[in-house]
């Protein structure tokens, strides 16, 4: 057990001047005039949202990095505003690079939905591909070696707190249709994770913080005042970065999500509707500028609650081991039996009425008997990357999809570690890595989520539960 040392980074990863307006994004968006494949392969017409055009900057985004040195090994942190979260090629460059393996990097995507662009290697998505090359490899690279050359002794606190900003996105209406909306009744955990690091005069270096939500306060159908859309980090980035200012001395505040596949922030997606004495309803979208407000909002909330978190860790280490390992978990598969999948993921996600006008019954939403479902897939199966890693008595787990509230609830409650704090996005692209993973209390719920993702909802609490202590037993019997 050594004396730990800790650096920390920051590096913008604003698309610049000359991707604007960030066309190829829009491009996708348009409609289309022949039919085309689904997601996943599946059979579907053309999919058909709103088209619009994203101008510039609303709020910087970033990547954050920061890196932990036992005297043994190093750990990396980092996160990304803009997606995907670190591939395999990704890490292993990094490896080379810096000496720090796979195993030992959680690089992940906050899944902030407001940056209207991700980046990608494949050059015959050019806007992706420049993308990459010219922003995120280089801020990447760059924010890592900037954070190794600042490694300087330092000491650990932890605590849990919590934050009121989220909430429970399944529901079920009078219609029978499970749909995206504000479910206060449902499940949802408020924890606040916070890991933190001073240096020997008690001066915040960084903070590493966890909370499940969504960071939808954005989408892409509402803009801002001025009737157009801005790249944004949405509330981790507005938190991270009121954060930073309160405390001064470059230092760095790292936002993970936790487990959030059901959970969004209040005040979004499906929570203004338009209800029907029948029982019918539908949503409507809030005017102009009202997420952005909303966003910024709700970002200082978290960052307050991270501040009240952060303030209440007043005992400190200066050493532990870090001890890591990592694999993959291959989880059922399932698949689409049904005609439209688009038009079945569209009314889940409250967007029929802008994406299939022409047909809605008698102007309302098509009954839930006219849809499809999914059915288990004996012939696939869906892989989950999952790591864990331990700082003394700290225990973060990783998993590449997107667990639901009860799934990261009885991680932590079956975990041998007290303080057990559950990472969801932890590689590659989230929907091709496990996607939406349904717990056992959830698996009726066909909302899009249940739609989206290629892992069917077969006992994921237990299949993800048990394997995360296999990894543990790894760590704690070798």
């Amino acid at each position: 057990m050594g004396k730990i040392r800790v650096g920390a980074a920051k590096m913008c990863i604003n698309p610049p001047a000359e991707m604007f307006p960030l066309e190829d994004y829009k491009a996708e968006m348009q409609p289309k005039e022949k039919p085309t494949t689904g997601l996943h392969g599946y059979p579907s017409i053309p999919w058909k949202p709103v088209p619009y055009k994203t101008v510039g900057i609303f709020m910087d985004i970033y990547t954050r990095i920061v890196v932990i040195d036992d005297g043994k090994k190093k750990f990396l942190f980092l996160n990304l505003d803009s997606g995907p979260s670190l591939d395999d090629e990704f890490k292993n460059e990094i490896h080379e690079t810096f000496g720090i393996p796979p195993e030992n990097i959680l690089g992940v995507w906050t899944h902030n939905h407001s940056t209207h662009i991700k980046w990608g290697r494949n050059p015959t998505n050019a806007l992706q591909f420049d993308y990459y090359n010219q922003v995120v490899h280089p801020a990447v690279i760059g924010g890592i070696e900037l954070a190794i050359s600042r490694l300087q002794p330092a000491k650990f606190g932890f605590a849990e707190g919590d934050s009121y900003i989220n909430v429970n996105r399944d529901v079920q209406f009078e219609d029978g249709h499970w749909m995206e909306g504000c479910n206060f009744r449902g499940p949802v955990d408020r924890t606040l994770a916070v890991m933190k690091f001073v240096d020997m005069e008690g001066k915040l270096i960084a903070a590493v913080t966890n909370y499940g939500c969504h960071p939808t306060s954005l989408r892409p159908e509402v803009p801002d005042v001025d009737g157009c859309y801005k790249v944004a980090p949405d509330f981790p980035g507005v938190s991270s970065e009121y954060v930073e200012k309160r405390f001064g001395n470059d230092c760095v505040c790292l936002w993970t999500n936790g487990s959030s596949g059901d959970t969004n922030p209040v005040c979004t997606m499906g929570y203004l509707r338009k209800y029907e004495l029948d029982g019918y309803n539908e949503p409507i979208d809030p005017p102009f500028g009202f997420a952005y407000q909303n966003m910024m909002t709700l970002g200082c909330e978290h960052g307050i609650d991270t501040i009240r978190t952060l303030n209440s860790i007043t005992e400190y280490e200066d050493s532990f081991e870090i001890r890591t390992e990592g694999d993959i978990l291959n989880l059922p598969r399932h698949k689409y039996v049904g005609t439209n999948f688009a038009l079945d993921w569209s009314i889940t996600d409250n967007l029929c009425n802008r994406r299939y006008p022409e047909l809605l019954v008698n102007g309302r939403t098509p009954p839930k008997e006219t849809r499809g479902t999914m059915v288990y897939d004996p012939d696939g199966v869906s892989p989950l990357h999952m790591q864990v890693a331990v700082f003394g008595d700290v225990a973060w787990v990783g998993v590449s999809g997107e667990p639901y509230t009860e799934i990261g609830w009885r991680m932590k409650e079956e975990s041998p570690f007290k303080k057990t704090v559950v990472i969801s996005h932890c590689h590659g692209d989230a929907m091709f890595n496990g996607g939406y993973l349904l717990s056992n209390n959830a698996k009726d719920h066909d909302t899009f989520t249940f739609y989206s993702s290629t892992t069917h909802p077969d006992d994921l609490d237990g299949r993800i539960s048990r394997h995360m202590n296999e990894l543990f037993d790894k760590i704690l019997y070798k």
